[in-house]
């Protein structure tokens, strides 16, 4: 690998860890409300790992979606307000932590 390739591939490097930051960072000043609405409307799964396309509105991507077990499922499908956020969360950490098992 020449010097210049080197560089460049540390400074992409450098721009995913920074963005990675400015994620985390985001995400700890979120609200849990507004971190859910906003990965409602996102067109890529919030899995961190991920990042599939997915439809607005749904909550994850269709192959996130169908490892999570049935009742995680269903309690996605609760009203912002009346549960949703907490489901979400739960549903998000449990398929983190699926794929942090399997690498």
């Amino acid at each position: 690998m020449s010097d210049e390739q080197e560089h460049a591939a540390l400074l992409k490097a450098l721009q995913k860890a920074v963005l990675r930051e400015r994620k985390d960072v985001m995400a700890l000043s979120e609200s849990p409300r507004a971190r859910a609405l906003r990965e409602f409307e996102s067109t890529n799964c919030p899995v961190e790992g991920c990042g599939a396309a997915k439809a607005r509105g749904q909550s994850f991507c269709s192959r996130c979606y169908f490892s999570l077990p049935k009742e995680m499922r269903d309690s996605i499908y609760k009203r912002f307000g009346s549960g949703y956020e907490e489901a979400h969360e739960d549903a998000r950490d449990f398929l983190e932590q699926e794929r942090r098992a399997k690498s």
